[in-house]
């Protein structure tokens, strides 16, 4: 996606995947001095995590994603 404005100080962009019930990072960024390209990685090849959402996440010691959703989506996973 294009247009998602550098976080504020003091936060950080967090990527999620999630099947509904479990949820993992898959990175975090935050888009402050440059628009160029964000490359996520996350450790999980399950084909039930299709659902994938941005947060903005204070930098804190909560691991957890935060409510505030600022992008979210859903793709398709084929089987390895």
């Amino acid at each position: 996606t294009d247009g998602l404005p550098g976080a504020p100080d003091g936060y950080m962009y967090e990527a999620w995947v999630g099947d509904g019930q479990s949820v993992v990072s898959a990175g975090s960024f935050h888009l402050r001095g440059g628009d160029g390209p964000i490359e996520l990685w996350a450790g999980v090849a399950d084909p039930r995590f299709r659902q994938i959402w941005i947060t903005l996440e204070p930098i804190d010691d909560d691991l957890s994603p935060s409510a505030d959703a600022r992008l979210r989506g859903e793709f398709d996973v084929s089987e390895p």
